[in-house]
């Protein structure tokens, strides 16, 4: 099996948006962003973690799209 780096996440505004009322939806009352928000995580899940956190409101986050983009990565 390939060893993939998913340190460096493709930019967000390439995925997918999702159909309207689905979606990735934003927490009220949640903190700002910080370095070490993942850091508990093994780094592969971090690097996704992080990837879908920095997608904006109503992005297309199923298994299947996050796959698709962060799966067939060199």
């Amino acid at each position: 099996m390939a060893s993939h780096d998913l340190s460096v996440a493709p930019r967000p505004h390439a995925h997918p948006m999702a159909n309207p009322g689905f979606g990735k939806r934003g927490a009220s009352g949640q903190s700002p962003r910080r370095a070490d928000d993942f850091a508990h995580l093994p780094r592969r899940e971090a690097a996704i973690a992080a990837y879908i956190d920095r997608l904006p409101d109503g992005t297309a986050i199923d298994a299947k799209t996050i796959a698709k983009f962060l799966g067939d990565r060199p």
